[in-house]
């Protein structure tokens, strides 16, 4: 565009300047006929008073001799207005070619605005059934993607009544035993893992007795959400009985804390299947909503645009939202800095190796009570 616009404007200014050339050889043209004409005039007006001083005596000739010296007026154009007519062709000449530089700087300016700034694909106001974005398949052996690769989000396809009890679980737990170093928190049902400090520490070693039955309550839920994901991952990916869930699967709050480890620094573009390792398909349940509850925190698709730059398409939070996608290269993404209020989600992950396989967490599983 840039290019297109300034051999534009060089063509436009390469005939201005042959305008302005041609006004002023006729300018110059049009002075010399005038200054020759006038010479014609003079040498008329002697030649007459010569006849008259020769010729007193007959008038008759005299009569003849002024009307050969006489003739019709000039028809030339007065000079001021040969002026005012060069002038306004100049200025509108000018204009043309302004009015193309500025709009070739505001279109290049467009495009540039268009390229680098987040496009959103899915905001928080709006509700889907099943939007979907399909993308080119970086792995073209992975037996999982039989139907390719793409990007796809749900809304309601989980209950809000257990969308506030998973969330409410992941806040009690984390208020009362976890201790981030930074802005994110994270608790795994599976394995027991907790941020704790720098590192992480067993959750199930540290829940009190009082607790038990509640936290038996938000496992059946937590089974019941991951089994509705996982036979919507079915049905979309065409891996039915092909996939089960893999390590590893977390809950998450992001609060606007500084980073005090690169552990913290979740910002970060990253591809899960490189990541973790296990990961083929990437779910996401959102627990609470992007400009209500937080601000920042936006999930961003990193893809490449038509110019080889950068171009983000963002899918805004929304509580119950479910966003499921591919893992592999064609999927690199990473999550917005949260600048205020506390962002909640699930992440919930698939594979089809079954060597990758983990089980669901089991209520009263004999992890309860063991202490430290």
């Amino acid at each position: 565009l840039y290019s297109w616009n300034l051999n534009l404007i060089f063509n436009v200014v390469v005939e201005m300047s042959k305008t302005t050339k041609k006004n002023n050889n006729n300018k110059n043209g049009g002075d010399a006929a005038d200054a020759s004409k006038d010479n014609s005039a003079v040498e008329e007006k002697r030649e007459v008073e010569k006849q008259r001083g020769e010729d007193k005596k007959n008038k008759s000739n005299k009569a003849k001799d002024k009307k050969k010296g006489g003739g019709k007026p000039s028809l030339k154009t007065p000079k001021i207005i040969q002026n005012r007519t060069q002038n306004n062709n100049s200025f509108s000449t000018i204009f043309t070619v302004l009015t193309f530089v500025v709009v070739g700087v505001v279109s290049a300016f467009l495009v540039d605005v268009y390229l680098h700034n987040p496009t959103t694909i899915l905001t928080a106001s709006k509700s889907t059934n099943g939007t979907r974005w399909s993308v080119e398949c970086a792995d073209e052996n992975d037996v999982c993607h039989n139907t390719g690769c793409r990007r796809v989000a749900w809304d309601g396809l989980v209950d809000e009544k257990d969308v506030d009890q998973l969330r409410d679980m992941a806040s009690r737990i984390m208020d009362a035993h976890a201790k981030p170093s930074g802005g994110p928190t994270i608790i795994d049902l599976h394995s027991g893992a907790m941020s704790f400090g720098e590192q992480f520490v067993n959750m199930y070693a540290m829940i009190d007795d009082k607790d038990y039955v509640k936290f038996n309550n938000d496992l059946k839920v937590y089974n019941k959400v991951h089994d509705i994901i996982l036979h919507q991952v079915e049905m979309e990916f065409g891996v039915e009985n092909k996939v089960g869930l893999t390590n590893p699967t977390f809950f998450s709050r992001i609060t606007n804390k500084e980073a005090a480890t690169p552990h913290d620094e979740y910002w970060h573009h990253h591809i899960d299947k490189l990541q973790y390792g296990t990961f083929q398909y990437t779910c996401l349940l959102y627990l609470n909503t992007y400009g209500k509850d937080f601000i920042g925190g936006r999930f961003a698709f990193v893809d490449e645009s038509y110019r080889g730059e950068e171009k983000l398409n963002v899918v805004e939070p929304k509580a119950g939202r479910v966003s499921c996608f591919t893992s592999g290269n064609e999927n690199p993404h990473f999550v917005e800095k949260v600048s205020g209020g506390t962002r909640f989600a699930l992440t919930i992950a698939f594979t089809c190796n079954e060597k990758n396989f983990i089980s669901p967490p089991q209520p009263w599983s004999h992890k309860f009570g063991q202490k430290q």
